[in-house]
């Protein structure tokens, strides 16, 4: 009886330990709230990698870009939309999910060139525009990583700083001296026109 008595005892303070055990468990896999970027150089190699975050700071998740050549510019760019993370990769474009980091989309070559330090916005539907920091092409990619259209600017346009989407015109800012701000029609790709 005593032995019997000792084992349920034993099985009850192994369930509570269980228990109280589980939502520290949980509670320690978490969902990213928060992305970021980070850099490392070495022997002249950019390794990015994204890390999705809880709010509270704790890492749940990792993502290593391609290891490439250091270069005056970044290779990496991304911007969050509800629960993505879209990601230019050089010239490919990668779609993650926000809370696990999980790979949803990834699509290489989309982009003639590296897209450096990236300028980018989300419309409502998902589409993502972007333009690199030398370039003077304007992308729109759908939500499944398709090239909608592209658009080449003046040369007088360079150092691209913001993407704005507003009642389907896109405004590209830009902080080269004298270089006029464009505004294009997001549906079509048409130049509206130079401010």
């Amino acid at each position: 009886m005593k032995s019997l008595k000792r084992v349920i005892a034993i099985l009850v303070i192994m369930l509570t330990l269980g228990l109280a055990c589980m939502p520290a468990a949980a509670a320690s896999k978490g969902k990213a709230a928060k992305i970021s970027k980070t850099t490392t150089y070495r022997n002249n190699k950019e390794q990015c990698t994204i890390l999705g975050k809880t709010a509270a700071g704790k890492v749940v998740w990792k993502y290593k870009c391609t290891k490439r050549r250091a270069a005056e510019l970044s290779g990496v760019s991304f911007i969050t939309y509800k629960n993505y993370v879209y990601l230019i990769d050089g010239r490919t474009f990668v779609k993650l999910n926000k809370q696990n980091g999980k790979k949803l989309l990834k699509k290489k070559n989309l982009f003639p060139e590296i897209q450096g330090s990236a300028a980018m916005c989300v419309d409502k539907n998902g589409n993502l525009y972007v333009t690199g920091f030398y370039s003077d092409t304007i992308y729109k990619i759908s939500p499944k990583g398709k090239m909608i259209w592209s658009r080449r600017v003046k040369n007088e346009c360079y150092w691209p700083s913001k993407i704005k989407y507003s009642k389907n015109k896109l405004t590209v800012c830009y902080d080269g001296n004298n270089s006029p701000n464009v505004v294009i029609n997001a549906n079509s790709g048409r130049i509206i026109k130079y401010k």
